[in-house]
């Protein structure tokens, strides 16, 4: 089973309540199958996360779509996806942590550049600064890689090439 679109559940809705939902400026309104609603009281839109429903006489999100026979989780975006990997979120003190080392490193750097001598220690300090920054950096772009790696193959395929291999303009 593949994910819902607003589309769908308008299907869903006007086959169930006989009434085809109407369009408004931002998705659909519906007569709620889950009430006996005489008036258009469900709003059926898209999100960014996936399908959005929301009945003004209050029925739970839940209890609309058992009225419509579908599992919730068949609206969201991410749904039958197994390769996603939650986004990698730092907190306050990794962040701050970050900030830190980044400036250690950019001193050392500078003192460098100036020819000021340092000493052990400063040069350890940049060091492990160093270490901490390019762990950060990994974990930061570890999901990312793969949404970049699909994006530059499915850009590929629309490209029209000649015999020879050379990418010809559309035109």
């Amino acid at each position: 089973m593949s994910r819902l679109t607003a589309n769908d559940i308008c299907l869903l809705v006007e086959s169930i309540t006989g009434k085809a939902p109407r369009k408004n400026e931002r998705g659909y309104l519906a007569r709620c199958p889950a009430h006996d609603d005489k008036a258009e009281s469900l709003s059926i839109r898209e999100g960014d996360k996936g399908v959005l429903l929301n009945c003004f006489q209050g029925c739970r999100f839940k209890d609309i779509c058992h009225a419509l026979g579908v599992e919730p989780q068949r609206l969201f975006k991410d749904y039958g996806d197994t390769s996603k990997t939650p986004e990698y979120r730092p907190s306050k003190a990794e962040r701050e942590r970050f900030e830190e080392d980044t400036l250690i490193v950019y001193f050392y750097n500078e003192r460098n550049n100036y020819g000021m001598e340092q000493d052990e220690e400063e040069h350890k300090s940049k060091l492990a600064a160093e270490e901490r920054l390019r762990a950060y950096v990994q974990r930061e772009t570890k999901g990312k890689d793969k949404a970049r790696h699909r994006a530059v193959h499915s850009k590929r395929r629309h490209h029209k090439t000649t015999p020879k291999g050379r990418e010809r303009s559309r035109r």
